[in-house]
């Protein structure tokens, strides 16, 4: 008998149970609970579809949030849908090795244009630090009385211990001026070309004064005047 009562009692124990879960699941089905793990942003392009709906619609852009509904841009609408409505369109690998192959070929240009200027950049340092007038041999006109007295007392000095009477020109380096020809040589060149002077590179009173833009066959160089 005891028996008997313990396995009714289980028995509406469980039935119990089981109508207690069924009503919990049916509860929840009611409300939309689920989510779908993907957090959707401003500007997203998404599907979204009614609930009374099958039909997936497209395209549409996230433009804000409530809670767990989205606010839709659908052509020239706004349209509100539960996230579990919204699924984001599928990754398109056409697309995506389109927009690829562009940024590539944006990197490959960029590259070459480095490249470019370096180069000219190199060539620019590969300048001999010498540039020579064409006269090799001038006159010291532009001398002052000091450098005179200088060059006389040295002559004197000259004829005193060889005998000999020095005369003519004396051998100087001078700063060609802009539009005069003068000869450069590149480091990596035994060669002698002879340009023009095109301007002045460097102030006047700064370190590089002494160096002159010329006038090169193929494009402007800069060279360093001795």
């Amino acid at each position: 008998m005891v028996a008997k009562h313990l396995n009714a009692s289980h028995s509406a124990r469980k039935a119990f149970i089981a109508a207690e879960t069924s009503e919990k699941i049916r509860h929840a089905l009611r409300h939309k609970v689920r989510t779908t793990g993907r957090a959707f942003e401003n500007g997203d392009k998404v599907y979204f579809k009614r609930e009374e709906q099958k039909e997936w619609k497209r395209p549409a852009t996230v433009i804000g949030k409530d809670g767990k509904t989205l606010i839709l841009k659908y052509g020239s609408g706004i349209v509100q849908a539960h996230e579990t409505q919204v699924q984001e369109i599928p990754y398109n690998f056409d697309k995506d090795a389109e927009e690829g192959r562009k940024a590539l070929l944006d990197v490959l240009r960029h590259q070459r244009k480095e490249r470019k200027e370096e180069k000219v950049s190199s060539k620019e340092k590969e300048i001999k630090a010498v540039v020579n007038p064409v006269e090799n041999v001038v006159e010291d006109k532009d001398s002052d009385e000091t450098d005179e007295e200088e060059d006389h007392t040295m002559e004197e000095e000259d004829n005193t211990t060889t005998g000999s009477t020095p005369k003519d020109t004396v051998m100087v380096r001078s700063i060609p001026e802009i539009g005069q020809k003068v000869r450069f040589q590149l480091n990596s060149s035994d060669e002698w070309q002879t340009v023009t002077v095109h301007s002045q590179a460097g102030k006047s009173t700064g370190k590089y004064s002494n160096w002159r833009n010329i006038e090169h066959a193929y494009q402007p160089l800069t060279g360093k005047v001795m």
